[in-house]
């Protein structure tokens, strides 16, 4: 049966994949870390939100106390 005419084979590049291995190997730094939190509270938030990523960083800092 003949695949689908908008299927791809695609291959992912080694060197990407050795890059995801090698760091999901290591742990993260704490501002690593905090820059992920970040970026996944920012990510969750509503386009009209208006807090800044500088406030979000000072709460999470705030609460790790």
């Amino acid at each position: 049966m003949a695949k689908p005419a908008s299927t791809t084979m695609r291959r992912t590049d080694p060197q990407v994949l050795k890059a995801l291995r090698d760091a999901a190997g290591r742990p993260m730094a704490p501002e690593e870390r905090l820059k992920q939190m970040v970026s996944f509270i920012m990510g969750t938030m509503s386009e009209g939100s208006t807090i800044t990523r500088e406030e979000v960083k000072r709460m999470i800092e705030k609460r790790a106390v």
